[in-house]
């Protein structure tokens, strides 16, 4: 499948966007997955298909970004766990570093 993805490309190279629609909301979820990585004059490598796990993961918590948040919601874990302050920690560093750099962080 990956191969007939490639050769479609080349082909219509136009059309990638219609690709990636197509791949991630209309295909068939299969048990393997793989990726293929396309673009300039590169050619196409299929990376080794790989089984997907019968469960799936398990979910710890999700920011939708929607105004589902309420203020200091995450205070509990940034004082309990400490790969979510750390995680936390990295994230702020990496906020912090951009050019144009927000005026409050993440643990404040």
């Amino acid at each position: 499948m990956a191969e007939n993805m490639i050769k479609y490309h080349r082909r219509y190279p136009e059309r990638l966007q219609d690709i990636c629609y197509t791949l991630a909301l209309r295909r068939e979820t299969l048990s393997h997955r793989s990726f293929v990585m396309l673009g300039g004059d590169a050619p196409g490598q299929v990376a080794p298909a790989l089984r997907v796990g019968i469960r799936p993961p398990k979910l710890v918590m999700v920011f939708t970004g929607q105004g589902a948040q309420w203020p200091q919601m995450g205070l509990d874990l940034l004082s309990s766990d400490d790969e979510f302050r750390s995680d936390i920690s990295t994230m702020n560093a990496v906020l912090h570093n951009l050019r144009n750099r927000p005026s409050w962080s993440l643990e404040g």
